[in-house]
């Protein structure tokens, strides 16, 4: 499906990276990347319609790198679009989908297994991957699958669920979060019926990081850096970001320095035609994030 365009200009490339996850059975969290040297403040669009509906919605308008779409059908396949403008030129839009929780998704029914378990107590375990949770459990004799079942901590009424053998990778998740994460174990059958023994929960926090940095020549001394703001771990700290750079090539890095809350800064002071290797990370309280990076040559010098 073409994204659509409402401009005949010449019209500015789709964001990066768009996708959307789950929040509930009636709204969905959309997600992006800026566009590499987008200006600071520059608004985004988005609008969506159910998969097959000839309508789209009238375009809402945000500042930040992410939006929630609300009002939604639940159980329902949406197609969802972002584009940026700037001024009254409408940029490209990106296009993606994302499918909405039943409504009031609980725990399938399950005949439970009688008699001793035959699961070790701490057979579930979880480790985080980045945005993604690792999921396992102790191979037992007996068993020839499992069930997971996942669901964001402050919303345990949406479950997701996938059948797994004893590990899977959890993907689509927010990145900072923490989730509840149970499982259950495929233990026999019984009139066409699955008898199924409960394996507990664990709770895991997906990873406080930063995603792509961003880096465009602006004169023949400076360059702009931007990224995507990081999601907030949820303490008392704001999150901040610190920057440091080199001359590619050299192996001494220049000391980290505060860049602040923003999400761009611009870096000055440079040599013409040179290239720059650039370093931001994320912190908040305690937390800090691995480095991003990223490289950019300054302008020629006229």
């Amino acid at each position: 499906m073409t994204a659509r365009n409402e401009s005949s200009d010449v019209a500015s490339p789709p964001p990066h990276d768009f996708g959307c996850v789950p929040l509930s059975s009636s709204s969905l969290l959309l997600t992006w990347t800026p566009l590499p040297g987008a200006p600071p403040g520059l608004a985004y669009e988005t609008c969506f319609k159910p998969r097959g509906a000839q309508q789209w919605s009238a375009w809402e308008t945000t500042s930040s790198f992410s939006h929630q779409v609300s009002g939604l059908d639940s159980n329902t396949v949406h197609d969802v679009q972002v584009r940026s403008r700037d001024g009254k030129v409408p940029g490209e839009a990106a296009q993606a989908s994302g499918t909405t929780a039943a409504s009031g998704s609980e725990s399938p029914e399950r005949r439970k297994a009688g008699g001793p378990r035959r699961i070790v107590p701490g057979a579930l375990s979880c480790a985080p991957a980045g945005r993604e949770i690792e999921v396992s459990v102790l191979p037992t004799p007996g068993v020839d699958s499992y069930d997971v079942e996942v669901a964001k901590q402050d919303n345990p009424q949406v479950w997701t669920r996938q059948s797994m053998s004893t590990s899977t990778l959890v993907t689509g998740l927010l990145s900072n979060s923490t989730y509840t994460i149970r499982a259950w174990a495929r233990v026999g059958e019984e009139g066409g019926q699955g008898i199924w023994e409960d394996l507990g929960q664990v709770s895991c926090t997906t990873g406080f990081f930063m995603s792509s940095v961003y880096c465009t020549p602006l004169a023949t001394d400076a360059i702009l850096v931007n990224w995507p703001p990081v999601v907030p771990a949820g303490g008392s700290s704001p999150v901040s970001y610190s920057m440091r750079h080199k001359v590619r090539g050299d192996g001494q890095w220049g000391p980290w320095r505060t860049v602040g809350a923003q999400s761009s800064t611009v870096l000055s002071g440079l040599q013409p035609n040179t290239p720059y290797d650039i370093e931001v990370r994320a912190s908040e309280g305690d937390l800090q994030s691995e480095p991003s990076s990223a490289s950019c040559f300054t302008s020629w010098a006229p």
